[in-house]
């Protein structure tokens, strides 16, 4: 994910105590989709990090809320739970002529209602554009840190001493994955049964480390034409620093190059000096702008 550029225009709020009072809330209905889906397309103010979901997955999720005035959308959020008791807001946006300060500050009471009925107990995201910055510093959140996007234009290989073998992965491997996946995040990024299940039926490149017949580390991602992206790469902590996760980013590199890619991407945290020390021996170099993650408690 690369950032959109900055914009040099802030949002100026209008402080209200009862923006709850100018909106009616309702959960999300099939029905509503369409035009849900206009609002992201169209509105002047929409964030959508929906992944490998789509909104109609989360239909009668009680954080999926709708905001209406006078009978018409003005707006709507949806924050997903996934095993995990940290849930993130995926989806926001304000039809035209709506304050999105105003608006967003509606939806989220009934939204941390929602996911304390969930048992989460912290609301992250991810603020691709300064308004949403903007909006999520008022609306009482804290940055946590930035996630960068590096990319690998070439084909070094770093020489690999100890190295560990390594396979396909298949449907049977999930839950030992997501044993190894819970152990090596922390909740903020670790996946869920769910969320690490969509993913695998929607990678085509999926490596799992082995040591005595145990998974140890994992990676998966896509590839489109020219560009192929590791979206998930986690090693058991008691294996790393042993060349597992080089040997799993060689791994899916190379399949990578063997599907035709020219180019390689994948995201990581500004302060995970861990996972960039790995990164910058294969030469990956940082592309676009730093993407701000917020959280705040439930």
């Amino acid at each position: 994910m690369i950032a959109s550029p900055l914009t040099k225009d802030r949002l100026v709020f209008i402080q209200s105590k009862s923006c709850q009072d100018l909106y009616q809330l309702r959960s999300a209905t099939g029905p509503d989709l369409p035009k849900l889906y206009q609002l992201l397309k169209h509105g002047e103010y929409a964030h959508l990090q929906l992944d490998w979901w789509s909104l109609e997955d989360w239909v009668g999720n009680p954080a999926f809320i709708i905001a209406s005035r006078n009978e018409h959308i003005a707006g709507f959020s949806l924050a997903i739970h996934d095993d995990s008791p940290v849930a993130w807001w995926r989806a926001l946006a304000a039809a035209e002529g709506h304050d999105p300060g105003q608006l967003f500050d509606a939806l989220l009471k009934p939204t941390l209602q929602a996911l304390q009925q969930l048992h989460s107990h912290t609301l992250t995201c991810m603020a691709f554009s300064d308004w949403l910055d903007d909006v999520l510093s008022e609306l009482g959140f804290g940055m946590l840190t930035q996630v960068i996007t590096l990319r690998k234009d070439n084909r070094h290989m770093p020489v690999l001493r100890n190295a560990v073998h390594v396979r396909p992965a298949t449907q049977a491997d999930i839950p030992n994955v997501l044993i190894v996946d819970q152990a090596a995040f922390e909740p903020t990024w670790r996946y869920g049964l769910a969320g690490l299940s969509r993913i695998w039926s929607k990678t085509r490149h999926k490596i799992v480390a082995e040591q005595n017949g145990q998974v140890i580390g994992y990676v998966c991602g896509e590839a489109s034409k020219s560009n192929g992206h590791v979206v998930r790469l986690a090693v058991d902590p008691a294996h790393q620093g042993q060349n597992v996760g080089a040997a799993l980013l060689a791994a899916i590199s190379q399949s990578f190059f063997a599907a035709g890619v020219k180019s390689i991407t994948l995201n990581t945290q500004t302060n995970n000096t861990t996972s960039q020390k790995l990164y910058n021996r294969f030469k990956f170099q940082p592309v676009g702008y730093p993407v701000n993650v917020w959280q705040r408690p439930v």
